[in-house]
């Protein structure tokens, strides 16, 4: 079975080879806000997110993708912060 990585609010030919990029960046990104959460560096979880938007500034532009991006990015963050509050509250009892 092949995944796809097309987007009801994305339009364009669909590009295996950046829609396996961004999942080891994603892999990435929560990897890194897990160990934040863990480590209690809260403040630096928004370097990562800047970090990010940083690099797809040009791309933002276009509206669709934009939302597309933030939906992805702030549901990821939102696993990653969640996972890593419980592990940190499991660990401390």
């Amino acid at each position: 079975m092949r995944w796809s990585c097309s987007s009801p609010w994305v339009s364009r030919p669909e590009d295996t080879g950046e829609f396996n990029r961004g999942r080891i960046i994603g892999l990435f990104e929560r990897g890194i806000i897990y160990l934040l959460i863990l480590l209690g560096q809260y403040a630096a979880i928004g370097f990562v997110l800047a970090a990010k938007s940083f690099t797809r500034f040009k791309e933002l532009d276009q509206r669709d993708f934009a939302e597309y991006v933030l939906i992805g990015t702030l549901m990821s963050s939102m696993v990653a912060v969640g996972v890593g509050l419980i592990v940190k509250t499991v660990l401390a009892a």
